[in-house]
C-alpha cells in the first residue's frame, strides 16, 4: 500500500548494492504546484508534465506486466520546460 504524502514529507531511498552494502538518498515530496512555481520563478515557461514510458526495447526485454507498478505509480517526474 502507498503511504499518503504531505508537502515536504521526507522520502528516503535506500539502495542495495550487489556487494551487500547500502546507501541512502533523502528527498522531499513537493506537489506539482510547488514545482511549477519554482520553475516560473527561475524563468521557465511552457511547463509540461510528461508521463512515464517504456521503450520498445524495455518492453521486449522484460515479461508482460514487469513495468506496471512503475507506470501506475512513477517514482520520478519527467518535466519539460522552456527558458
Amino acid at each position: 500500500d502507498l503511504v499518503p504524502l504531505w508537502e515536504g514529507a521526507p522520502i528516503v531511498w535506500r539502495m542495495f548494492l550487489e556487494n551487500g552494502s547500502t546507501f541512502e538518498i533523502e528527498n522531499y515530496h513537493l506537489n506539482a504546484k510547488t514545482h511549477e512555481e519554482a520553475f516560473r520563478a527561475a524563468g521557465f515557461s511552457e511547463i509540461k508534465w510528461l508521463p512515464a514510458r517504456v521503450s520498445p526495447e524495455g518492453q521486449d526485454t522484460f515479461p508482460k506486466g514487469f513495468w506496471d507498478v512503475l507506470l501506475e505509480h512513477p517514482t520520478v517526474a519527467f518535466i519539460e520546460c522552456v527558458k
